[in-house]
């Protein structure tokens, strides 16, 4: 069987703290996977482990059957990875199809000069997200929403087998979302891509995501999103305020000013 994720004891430390603690998971490819937890519970850390951004204080993790310590180049060459928004530079005066080949140009030795193949994996990049017309406008000049796509585009222009995307919704509005999600799911079910999500909402993905993952330092729980996003959990992992509610397959969470 091949596996996504393989986590045995997973421990990283940054600094003087712990974010994640004996951390054990195992997810089968391909898969839709959502990770939730509360501020600073090691959601954004553990994205940057499977990336390779991060290295384990002790115990074990293979992404793809690849050890992102040892195997550093070649994870780094099957992963597409969204930093979460106030850590990227979004007044860039570029023009979007510069902003998209990034995604090309990062991972080769100077000089990065693009060759005619590399526009035209571009373009299609861009023809994915549904956003060619774009592709000699400011990058700077967009909305939100549509910088937020460029950036999904930059990250599968050299066609990944995994994006990691940390809380890719913060600040674009509902109908942009929805267009992501589709395109996401899409995504999956054409390529075999593996997607890891991390969110503080879940309520708008409960049709497209197969697994959750609650974290908070360590594994909450973990499965199917039916059989994991109970209200008991929620309240455990968030510390109460949560009301959960069922609508055929789909479910809320009724947080108040409790983040789920």
């Amino acid at each position: 069987m091949d596996y996504s994720l393989e986590a045995e004891r997973l421990t990283v430390r940054l600094g003087e703290a712990f974010p994640l603690r004996d951390v054990s998971l195992r997810i089968e490819h391909p898969t839709f996977t959502v990770i939730m937890g509360p501020n600073g519970a090691g959601k954004s850390t553990l994205l940057k482990v499977m990336a390779g951004m991060v290295a384990p204080y002790s115990g074990s993790i293979r992404v793809l059957g690849l050890d992102p310590v040892r195997d550093k180049t070649s994870v780094r060459g099957i992963i597409g990875f969204l930093p979460q928004r106030d850590r990227i530079v979004r007044s860039i005066p570029l023009p979007v199809k510069d902003v998209v080949l990034m995604g090309l140009m990062a991972r080769r030795r100077p000089p990065r000069v693009p060759s005619p193949d590399d526009y035209e994996k571009a373009w299609k990049a861009l023809e994915m997200v549904g956003l060619t017309e774009l592709w000699d406008k400011r990058f700077s000049e967009l909305s939100g929403g549509q910088q937020q796509r460029i950036l999904l585009a930059r990250c599968i222009v050299d066609r990944p087998r995994m994006l990691l995307l940390d809380e890719p919704f913060s600040g674009i509005d509902v109908k942009t979302q929805a267009a992501i999600i589709g395109f996401l799911r899409d995504l999956r079910q054409r390529m075999g891509l593996d997607v890891y999500l991390v969110t503080h909402d879940v309520n708008p993905l409960c049709e497209a995501v197969e697994k959750v993952i609650l974290l908070n330092g360590g594994v909450v729980s973990y499965g199917p999103l039916r059989e994991v996003l109970t209200e008991e959990a929620l309240n455990r992992l968030y510390g109460g305020g949560v009301r959960l509610v069922r609508s055929g397959e789909a479910c809320f969470a009724i947080t108040g000013d409790v983040h789920a």
